[in-house]
């Protein structure tokens, strides 16, 4: 009777909850920046919802026997989460973003869209990189999206940078750490659940905001 319960509230998830969760959250980014949409409708003719791109994610970590590896976990930020994000990144004019797992890219899309700045995004996930390069020409955005690690890139060009720590190992974030180092003074560096313990960095601030998998902190940095 118990499996019968969750059975039944899984399909109910997927089906519905869902569903009306994304419709809802992408309504109100519509509402803000309603000119976007034509990038969103192209975005969702390859990733329909959140379901299609965890399945992408899955299936090449599957191909490269890389499915056991948590750093390389898909999980979103949602719209409503992300608007409220931007604004902690105090972006002006000249700043280079660069979005670490950045995975679909969709959020350094919207950045390049609405801010007009100079976006990177990296993911070591072949078709989320291929995929967010098609859109960005498409749309002629300034973004460019690279296929690697996060550890392997050159921070140093950045000083906006988002990184959503939630499934890194301690290892990895020890790695990155190290690769923050380099950045430019007066980096803006946001981390999500995980903070970042190093004297190169000012703990600015502490958020909690809703993402996919529940509520979460946001730790705003500042480098030295």
């Amino acid at each position: 009777m118990l499996n019968r319960f969750w059975q039944l509230k899984r399909t109910l998830d997927q089906n519905f909850r869902i569903p009306l969760l994304q419709w809802w959250d992408q309504s109100y980014l519509l509402q803000t920046s309603p000119d976007f949409k034509q990038v969103l409708n192209a975005y969702q003719e390859i990733y329909p919802d959140s379901a299609a791109a965890n399945l992408v994610s899955w299936l090449e970590r599957q191909d490269t026997r890389c499915l056991e590896e948590e750093d390389l976990t898909y999980g979103e930020t949602p719209w409503r989460t992300w608007l409220k994000i931007i604004p902690l990144l105090q972006l002006k004019a000249g700043d280079r973003f660069v979005d670490l797992g950045c995975g679909t890219g969709i959020l350094a899309l919207y950045l390049a869209y609405q801010e007009n700045i100079q976006v990177t995004g990296i993911d070591q996930i072949q078709r989320f990189i291929a995929n967010a390069r098609l859109l960005a020409e498409k749309f002629n955005l300034q973004a460019e999206f690279r296929e690697g690690s996060v550890l392997e890139l050159d921070l140093s060009e950045f000083n906006a940078v988002y990184c959503v720590c939630t499934c890194f190992s301690e290892s990895c974030r020890q790695n990155l750490l190290q690769n923050l180092a380099k950045t430019q003074v007066g980096t803006r560096i946001l981390s999500v659940t995980h903070g970042l313990d190093s004297p190169d960095l000012e703990l600015v601030n502490t958020y909690s905001f809703s993402f996919a998998w529940g509520k979460d902190s946001v730790y705003v940095y500042r480098k030295h």
